[in-house]
């Protein structure tokens, strides 16, 4: 399997993800929807749509440019200021908001973020580390999905919401 089918694999996953989390939001009743949850879809909506283009991103670039090796330049620092934008939006986040368990957001997004920044910036080249920097853009979308939707399942949600 090549590159290319990997991107386009993603971008397809990217597009499965944004039409569920918009079939189970619009079919949810609206009194049940809560801050958080409308948080949880902005999170996934966001990040499925990054999925999306950033996996189809290095196409028109391999098309523009001569060498192979500067569309993943390319590729991997635009990945990198989103990385880093989406990162730093998420510290503000946190500090604005001061949400009720923000550990749990520094390990499972913050610093995933940044390091993913970092590693983006310092191998620009490397089409392992940008399919790696899409493999967690997917799993960060499927847990915001699993800790936001999952919780409608658990008949106390309405009164942990309100604490």
């Amino acid at each position: 399997m090549e590159a290319s089918d990997f991107l386009l694999n993603f971008s397809q996953i990217g597009l499965v993800v944004i039409g569920l989390i918009s079939f189970l939001y619009f079919f949810l009743e609206k009194k049940e929807i809560t801050a958080r949850d409308k948080q949880a879809v902005r999170f996934i909506f966001l990040h499925s749509i990054a999925l999306v283009f950033i996996s189809l991103l290095p196409f028109p670039l391999f098309y523009s440019t001569l060498f192979t090796f500067n569309t993943w330049k390319i590729s991997n620092c635009l990945f990198a200021c989103y990385t880093f934008c989406t990162g730093a939006y998420t510290v503000y986040k946190v500090f604005k908001i001061k949400p009720s368990r923000p550990i749990a957001i520094l390990i499972g997004h913050i610093i995933p973020s940044f390091t993913l920044t970092v590693f983006l910036i310092r191998y620009r080249g490397s089409i392992s580390i940008y399919l790696l920097g899409l493999i967690w853009l997917f799993f960060s979308s499927i847990a915001q999905f699993c800790i936001a939707f999952l919780i409608h399942i658990n008949p106390n949600h309405k009164q942990a919401d309100k604490k």
